[in-house]
């Protein structure tokens, strides 16, 4: 994936997390992310990995809910923590593209504009509510045509 198109990518969570008093997050991963292996998961004791995320990873986590961009996650990263750090795009890139590869993050589904609903040819012929069945004529009467005995 090119640069500029991993930079327009909008990532969403895929595992679930819990948020301490202190507001930095603990992701929850399973041990055994293949479901051909969640069967053994059940012998064990602890089946999940608990990963801590400190400030900063835990700010860019509850901003990849799929609505921003990766470009973007970067510029709410400087606003929030100014100049510290050095180049917040490309360490928020860096850190989404990790989590990407183990699994936390995955690319949201992308959205689709809806057309606006245009009156089709029916609409414009037929304005109003469709009569009951009771009411509608067959084609050939309403066209004037009529079977042969």
């Amino acid at each position: 994936m090119g640069n500029e198109a991993f930079h327009s990518l909008m990532p969403e969570r895929a595992l679930p997390f819990e948020t301490g008093d202190d507001g930095r997050v603990t992701v929850i991963r399973p041990k055994a992310l293949a479901p051909r292996w969640a069967w053994i998961l059940r012998f064990l004791g602890k089946p999940n990995y608990r990963v801590r995320l400190d400030e900063r990873g835990s700010f860019l986590w509850g901003l990849c809910d799929g609505c921003h961009t990766v470009a973007e996650l970067g510029c709410e990263m400087a606003a929030r923590f100014g100049e510290e750090g050095g180049d917040h795009r490309e360490r928020s890139a860096a850190f989404v593209r990790e989590l990407l590869k183990g699994g936390f993050l995955r690319p949201a589904p992308a959205r689709r504009e809806e057309p606006p609903v245009r009156p089709g040819p029916a609409q414009d012929l037929f304005p109003g509510p469709e009569p009951p069945a009771s009411e509608r004529q067959s084609p050939m009467k309403a066209s004037g045509f009529t079977t042969l005995p």
